[in-house]
């Protein structure tokens, strides 16, 4: 009954997962490298179309930054594609590009990819790292959430890879204001520092459900003492002491929070 009324009501096809939604598999696990194989042959269907012995290598150059290297990013702006998946669509690009051919060959290049992938001012073609494209486009979606929080997904639980997470945290600071934005545990609002970084003992013994709390939240009353589950051992408790003192001498403003990249 209640498909039916969702059918009715959305004028919509109600699918089990897994899907495909806009040439994205959509799945309550990570993707398989099978799921994500049609991106290569995407790429494989869209070089059958070009006539790729007759084009000069700048041609072909040309045609892989702004056509080959762009399917793929669409799919990378949600999930992460897998190495097996990543290599074999370099692998394609690169034949492409120095050989011409339509399909890949097992020999390599002139020049390291790498080095291939680097901007014009460093030396290289200019060619985008698919990999750390993939990253920058989803800490994107990390850095929307936390500074936009009128986007109807905001309150949402972005599922993001280990290397997205590291290089927003890594690359972001808060300025600390009123304390309702920037979260207690996990953020970097200490000096530039998260409580993470000052007091690594501390952090395991919060539950993931406690460590969203705000920074306003944490510091009233010292709830925050609260969080913490579990004996202390003796470098923890050195480290809740050195953090009871540094938090004793704070005082929140009235202006907001301010995430600084």
């Amino acid at each position: 009954p209640m498909r039916a009324t969702i059918e009715f009501e959305l004028a919509c096809v109600v699918m089990d997962l897994p899907i495909t939604y806009m040439c994205i598999p959509l799945s309550l696990r990570r993707p398989s490298a099978s799921s994500l194989w049609p991106i290569v042959e995407k790429l494989v269907k869209k070089l059958s179309s070009w006539r790729a012995m007759l084009l000069s290598r700048g041609e072909r150059l040309a045609l892989v930054r702004h056509v080959l290297c762009a399917i793929p990013s669409h799919i990378m702006v949600v999930i992460a594609l897998c190495p097996t998946i990543l290599k074999q669509v370099n692998r394609t690009i690169r034949e492409f590009l120095w050989h011409g051919n339509k399909e890949t060959r097992a020999g390599h290049g002139p020049v390291n990819w790498q080095r291939v992938c680097r901007p014009l001012h460093l030396g290289g073609l200019g060619i985008p790292d698919l990999h750390l494209r993939g990253i920058s486009l989803r800490v994107r979606w990390l850095w929307l959430q936390r500074t936009d929080p009128a986007k109807p997904w905001a309150h949402l639980h972005l599922p993001s890879d280990a290397d997205s997470s590291y290089i927003f945290r890594a690359s972001t600071t808060w300025v600390l204001g009123d304390g309702r934005s920037c979260r207690f545990w996990t953020d970097a609002w200490i000096d530039g520092m998260a409580i993470a970084d000052i007091a690594p003992a501390l952090l395991p013994l919060v539950p993931c459900r406690r460590r969203k709390r705000t920074v306003a939240d944490g510091l009233q009353d010292r709830c925050w003492i609260a969080d913490l589950r579990g004996a202390l051992t003796p470098t923890a408790l050195v480290e809740y002491v050195q953090l009871w003192t540094r938090l004793c001498h704070l005082h929140l403003s009235t202006s907001p929070d301010r995430l600084v990249w």
